[in-house]
């Protein structure tokens, strides 16, 4: 526990109707887990949820996205009953592969590294909306940047550092191992906590006041195979996903795997019949 006040800055919540930070942004499931991270920490709902005009029904039994207007005064209050600046972290890397969805399980489901970071660089927002993600190839070395799309405020390191606490972890997932010559580039300031980032980033080199959100891997462990590959719905091809309309008839032809929910409406994992390997496709407005 703690009295440390997070007080708000930058993209102020009072931002007129046509803020972004009042657009559905972030699905309800990140909210659940914030949520359970802090009764964790002993703390009741009753004092969790006070000021945030959110309730536990609310979030566990609606799958539709909330605003980050909303998520941030949930994440703003467990700061401030917590006391942990590196909240967020822990929410991170709590995170099971099912917490992201069919993203997530086709990122698991691949052929190796690569896919799975193609997948999160194009599809993450299926999940969250907060942030736009970057996959940049240079010579010997890949960078996934994370980038601020609502205006974080004075919770850039709790969503910078839930967002990569999760990445890092989903990678470790798929790789089978912690991450080879990995550095993690932070836009915040350097925290007094950052003995809490080392013990939980194991092996990462960390930055901080750096120039933008950045994960920076070795070009070589894009070919690491994925330890939990599924040959029967993957091919040696790389991963792919489709964009293009399909009939119905073709549609009803592919074996649906996981759905989920985003702001615009339900996306589901479908296995090609032709070419077996995992396609993200929207089918309900």
């Amino acid at each position: 526990m703690g009295d440390r006040s997070f007080k708000k800055r930058g993209v102020e919540a009072e931002a007129g109707p046509g803020s972004v930070r009042l657009r559905p942004s972030v699905h309800p499931a990140y909210a659940r887990l914030l949520v359970v991270e802090l009764r964790k920490r002993g703390l009741p709902d009753s004092e969790i949820f006070l000021g945030t005009r959110l309730g536990w029904q609310q979030l566990l039994e609606d799958n539709r996205f909330i605003s980050f207007e909303q998520f941030s005064r949930l994440a703003r209050r467990g700061l401030d009953l917590s006391g942990e600046g590196w909240l967020g972290l822990d929410v991170g890397r709590s995170m099971q592969v099912s917490s992201h969805g069919p993203v997530a399980y086709a990122m698991i489901a691949g052929r190796n590294v690569e896919q799975a970071l193609e997948l999160l660089d194009r599809y993450a927002s299926l999940r969250i909306e907060v942030a736009k993600f970057r996959l940049v190839r240079s010579g010997e070395r890949v960078r996934l940047h994370v980038e601020d799309a609502v205006g974080w405020g004075d919770l850039d390191e709790y969503v910078s550092s839930t967002i990569l606490g999760a990445a890092t972890l989903l990678l470790e997932t798929v790789s089978g191992g912690l991450l080879p010559n990995a550095s993690l580039s932070l836009a915040h300031p350097q925290p007094t906590w950052i003995e809490e980032y080392a013990s939980r980033l194991r092996g990462i080199s960390l930055t901080f006041d750096a120039p933008g959100y950045v994960l920076d891997l070795p070009s070589d462990f894009l070919s690491t195979p994925c330890v939990t590959s599924d040959r029967a719905r993957t091919n040696k091809r790389s991963a792919s996903v489709s964009g293009r309309p399909r009939s119905d008839k073709a549609m009803a032809t592919w074996r649906n795997v996981s759905s989920t929910y985003c702001s615009t409406g339900k996306v589901s994992i479908r296995i090609s019949p032709r070419w077996q390997r995992p396609c993200i496709c929207r089918i309900e407005p």
